[in-house]
This record gives C-alpha cells, sequence and structure tokens, in this order.
C-alpha cells in the first residue's frame, strides 16, 4: 500500500498518518494505524470506496472505538471513520429520526430525551456510535438498539447505494444479519412519544448506574457476550477466580470481571493473554466457551483466543417414535440452544429409527434428548455404546431398568425403598381387578413417560371403559395404590440432588394435561417448595441419590415422589432417566432455584464426558 500514492489520489480527503490505538479506541491497546481517513460526506465515502476496491485495498470501518481491539502490526489498509455530515441528527414531531452513522449513541439519545420522545434512554451509557450499535445490535437494560429501527441506508464496498427495511434483517443478541460489507451511513428511527422529565430521570438513573458498576481507566465495554440471560460472563468471571489477574499491561478489572482494563501502554498481545486465560478457566471450571463482544482490527488474530480451549463437538438427537415425539423436539432445541450459546458446536439429528448417523459419529459427543421408546429405554444406548461413542445419560442397562416401571418396582421393593402397593395386571382382569385390590388406582403402561399411558382409576365401571385401551398399549400394566399427598420430584445430576420441586396440579392428578396441556387448568410448581418441611426435603434428596446409584445411572436422573397425606411417608413413584429439559420441565426449575442456570446445566453435562481441550496460553 503507497501511502503517499493515496493521499495525492484522494487529496480532498483529510488523511492521517500512525494514528496510535490510543487515540482511536478506548481500549487503547495496539501500536498505530498506517493510514486513517476522516470522510465527512457521502461524495467523499463514496470516492474512497470506488478506489480502494479499484485497487483492491482493504478498509475498516469505525464508529466511536468503543468494543474495538487495535493492531500490534501494522494495518494494511485505510482505517476509516465517519465524521462531519455524518454525525448529524434530525427528529421530528412524530418521532422519525435520522442519526448518522457516526453520531454518538449516546449523545443521540440526549438530543431525542430532550425533545420527548423515549426509546434510547436506557441505551446511552454506551459509548459507540450508532453506525457501530447497530453492528453489534447494543443494548442495555432489557432494550436493544433494534427495537425501533425503521430502516437503514448506505454504501457496499465498491461504494454502491444500499438500503433496508429494519424488519428484513435478523437481529440477534449482540450481533445481526447486517452483511458484512455494508456501511451504516444513517439510521431511520420510530421512537415513542415521552415525557422529558421521564427520559431525563431514564438517563440519569442509567449513567449513575453505569458510573457504579464499570470500572475505571481504558476498557473496550463488556468484552465477552453473555451466554444466557441467567448467566452473565461476569459472573462467571469473578466465580473462576480472575477478578485483578494481571497479564503485562492489561488486567481483569476487579469491579466487574467481564472488563479487561489497559492501564496504559497495553498491547493487542497483552489483551489476548488476558482473554485466553479467562476463556480458559471458564471452560476448564463450567464447560461454557466465551465469545467475543468486541471486534478487532485484524481478526484473523483472534485464532489464538479460540485455540486456547476448544469445545467438543456435539451430535444432538431428538425426536424418535413414541408417543412422547412433540415433548422431545421442544427438549432438544431447548437443549442445542443452551449449547450453542455455551460455545458448542451443535449438530441436531431428528430420529425416526434406533440407529446413529454416520454425520453423528464424527462427533466428539452424542447429546440424546428423547423421551420414550427405544430413545430412553435402552436400546438407542445399546447401539451407541457398540459403535463406542461418548454419549450423555445412563447406559443402555441402567436406562432399560429406569424406563421399565414394572421392573423399577421390583428394585425398589427388594431394596426396601418406600413405595406403593402395587398389581400387575393382564387381559385376565377385563371384567375384575385382582381381589385384594381397592380402589382407586393408578394404572401405567410400564415403559411410556411424560405421564403418557397413565389413568386414575375410581371404581369399577371406569376400569372396565379405560383398562381396554391401555392394554392396547402393553400386555402387562402396573397398578399402584392411588396415595393422596404431596407430589413432588427431585432431579439428581451428576450424583448430586437438586431442589426438591412441589407439583400443584389443577385436579389433584398429575397427567399429561397437567403437565403439558393445561385443559383443566394450569399446574402450579413450587421451587422451593411451600408445603414440604427442610427435613422432608433432605430425606427426599437423599432417597433420589439412592435412586440413581441403585439404579446404576449415569448423569442425570429425575425421582418422582408422592408425600402421603395419612402417613407423611414419601413414596417413589418412578425415575426418568432422560427427563424433560423444555423451558417448563421440572430439572430446568430445579436448577434455577440453585442458581444454575439452563446454559450452565447442559455444559455441565457435557463437559462431564469431554472436558475442555486447552492450548499452552
Amino acid at each position: 500500500m503507497n501511502i503517499e500514492a493515496i493521499k495525492q489520489d484522494l487529496y480532498d480527503i483529510k488523511f492521517r498518518t500512525n494514528v496510535n490505538y490510543f487515540q482511536l479506541t478506548t481500549l487503547g491497546v495496539g501500536s498505530t494505524a498506517p493510514l486513517v481517513a476522516d470522510v465527512t460526506s457521502d461524495m467523499q465515502l463514496v470516492e474512497l470506496l470506488k478506489y480502494t476496491s479499484q485497487n483492491d485495498i482493504a478498509v475498516f470501518l469505525i464508529g466511536a472505538g468503543s468494543n474495538l481491539v487495535g493492531s500490534d502490526e501494522p494495518y494494511n489498509g485505510i482505517i476509516v471513520r465517519l465524521r462531519g455530515d455524518f454525525m448529524l441528527m434530525n427528529l421530528d414531531d412524530s418521532g422519525r429520526l435520522i442519526a448518522g452513522g457516526g453520531a454518538k449513541l449516546p449523545e443521540t439519545a440526549r438530543f431525542a430525551a430532550a425533545r420527548g420522545f423515549g426509546g434510547l434512554s436506557k441505551l446511552c451509557g454506551i459509548p459507540g456510535s450508532i453506525g457501530g450499535a447497530l453492528r453489534m445490535n447494543a443494548g442495555a437494560n432489557g432494550a436493544n438498539i433494534s427495537d425501533h429501527i425503521v430502516r437503514l441506508r448506505g454504501y457496499d464496498l465498491n461504494g454502491n447505494p444500499w438500503s433496508a427495511e429494519a424488519n428484513t434483517i435478523e437481529w440477534r443478541y449482540r450481533d445481526c444479519g447486517l452483511p458484512v460489507d455494508k456501511i451504516i451511513t444513517a439510521a431511520e428511527f420510530q421512537l415513542p412519544s415521552s415525557s422529558v422529565e421521564q427520559e431525563e430521570a431514564l438517563l440519569n438513573a442509567e449513567l449513575i448506574a453505569r458510573k457504579n458498576r464499570e470500572p475505571q481507566g481504558r476498557t473496550a465495554g463488556c468484552i465477552f457476550r453473555n451466554p444466557g440471560a441467567a448467566e452473565p460472563a461476569g459472573r462467571l468471571i469473578d466465580q473462576a477466580g480472575l477478578k485483578g489477574q494481571e497479564f503485562g499491561a492489561v488486567y481483569v478489572s476487579r469491579q466487574h470481571g467481564n472488563y479487561l482494563v489497559n492501564r496504559g501502554g497495553g498491547s493487542e498481545k497483552d489483551f489476548l493473554q488476558a482473554a485466553c486465560a479467562v476463556r480458559k478457566s471458564v471452560a476448564q471450571k463450567f464447560g461454557i466457551y466465551l465469545d467475543w463482544e468486541v471486534k478487532f482490527i485484524v481478526p484473523a488474530h483472534t485464532e489464538e483466543f479460540y485455540q486456547a480451549a476448544v469445545p467438543p463437538s456435539v451430535a444432538l438427537f431428538m425426536g424418535g417414535d413414541s408417543s412422547e415425539r412433540e415433548v422431545s423436539l421442544r427438549s432438544g432445541s431447548a437443549v442445542a440452544g443452551a449449547l450453542r450459546r455455551s460455545g458448542y458446536p451443535v449438530q441436531v439429528f431428528d430420529l425416526k429409527e434406533c440407529a446413529v448417523p454416520e454425520a453423528a459419529k464424527k462427533c466428539d459427543l452424542v447429546f440424546p434428548v428423547l423421551h420414550g421408546g427405544w430413545g430412553e429405554g435402552g436400546g438407542l444406548q445399546k447401539v451407541m455404546e457398540e459403535a463406542k461413542l461418548e454419549f450423555v445419560g445412563s447406559g443402555s442397562q441402567a436406562s432399560e431398568l429406569v424406563m421399565d416401571k414394572l421392573q423399577t418396582k421390583k428394585l425398589l421393593k427388594s431394596l426396601q425403598l418406600p413405595t406403593a402397593e402395587d398389581w400387575q395386571i393382564t387381559r385376565e382382569h377385563l371384567d375384575a381387578p385382582p381381589q385384594d385390590m381397592t380402589f382407586p388406582v393408578v394404572v401405567k403402561v410400564p415403559c411410556e413417560g411424560s405421564t403418557v399411558g397413565i389413568e386414575k382409576i375410581d371404581d369399577l365401571a371406569a376400569w372396565r371403559s379405560k383398562l381396554p385401551k391401555l392394554l392396547q398399549a402393553a400386555d402387562v400394566l402396573l397398578a399402584e395404590k392411588f396415595i393422596a399427598g404431596r407430589e413432588c420430584t427431585v432431579p439428581v445430576i451428576l450424583g448430586q440432588a437438586m431442589s426438591v420441586v412441589e407439583i400443584r396440579p389443577p385436579g389433584g392428578f398429575y397427567d399429561y394435561d397437567a403437565k403439558y396441556i393445561y385443559a383443566n387448568g394450569h399446574t402450579e410448581y413450587f421451587c422451593p417448595p411451600v408445603r414440604i418441611t427442610a427435613a422432608e426435603q433432605k430425606l427426599l434428596q437423599e432417597l433420589a441419590v439412592k435412586f440413581y446409584h441403585a439404579f446404576n445411572c449415569r448423569d442425570m436422573v429425575r425421582v418422582d415422589f408422592i408425600i402421603g397425606n395419612d402417613d407423611n411417608v414419601p413414596y417413589i413413584l418412578e425415575g426418568n432417566s432422560l427427563p424433560g429439559f423444555t423451558a417448563t420441565s421440572l430439572v430446568p426449575k430445579a436448577a434455577a432455584c440453585m442458581n444454575i442456570s439452563f446454559e450452565r446445566l447442559c455444559a455441565s453435562l457435557a463437559m462431564a464426558h469431554c472436558p475442555a481441550k486447552t492450548g499452552e496460553k
């Protein structure tokens, strides 16, 4: 790149040479940018882009320089800043705001608030430009800059005009679907009407809050994306014991773990060493692989960061052909999302048969999220064992045992664990139940889950009406004495009992409708429980862990109980070796009660089989 030739050919554009990144970015790490162009109008920008395109010269657009990491090496191209006309704003009486791509977001928020319009005040503490904030879909306090965007305009890297309606762009958490080869020069917002007093109060509250929580010194803002709303990166970094650690002139903030502070003279290498240590430590402790929220002048330099801790590739199985297929699809989608937010590359497979797809065999780990049938009952587990695949969940023998309610019952009684009186029912009992059986009873199809194939039968007429349909699903059924009481469940994850979840179905019986459909009203869940004493909770957790070990479970099981009203005995109803993992499922509820996010829950199960592969950094 011939700098003098560029300056001569584009003589009407203001250029600066060897500009220190301390002047260009809020973080300030890196050496100097060989050539910086401050363009002030559309005409200058088009002229520059056509020239760089024709001469194969790279360009890198920067706004206010926040969320940006400079380079220790010279950037072989032109760094472009939007100034002049690109920093202007206009707001009409209807709330239509036009802001240039180079306008500062805090100033734009104050501009709107002073005229009685809201929508941006919660973002006033973000020190970026409008263009940069849109590119990363900046957000704070539950608000995102994309919330009120209507349309965008700008240019491609060849200098051709470009525009897009906001509803044609995918807006993601701290990211969006804007093409990388487009430059935003102006954005149109439609802001809601408000009052000056209300917006100024929001502005002041946010600025005070930011001052209290953000560290002093040169930073790029938050460095890492939050894996989930309930799993902030800063908390993970804090719990990994990294606050205050120093890496040359860069250190992890003691005030907020998601900030790396440049005390002065910091290099890109210092910054990368700190970031690599964070990624590695968090991955080793929690199985979560943090990703950037910042951008690099030279993106290739981030490879060192990703190699510091390499996540295993995951094949996620869901679907199946059992009556619980729809529940499995919902569970599988939820787990896949949690794993991806935690940094795992995930391939999803909707299984229709008891076989492992060839593509799945190339992954490091299989995470089955199947319910019922061969997906949970040991069939698929046996196939994976024969293929010598690493997979989450119990092995084939334990899966088969837990799935079969008849075999579960037999083992519970042999271990003298509390369980309801029971009878085995066949077609011989269509007209009349066993002589020693009294109503009401709960009749269960032995190898179904998610409360599928379960009926409460109160009298002989209901027996003769409901039994034929149940016997179509299995030749032998399990009938248990109905116990009126307090229903609850205890998940066990990696050998540790989770919080007890108290269940109050609307009709007093927890069937499929009470669990998923709610035709008869919504089931109430209490975690922690409100009608189960601390001593009872401890006993339930001890029994659940005994179940986990006695049945040779691995990774997880959910044990369901009912505490009898007459005797306060915690009767074990059944276990679930692959329990539901939907947003409303019981295992995530119990984990959340212990401040374990859904992301951390799923990541911990993956990490138990495939610890982080770490580099030397």
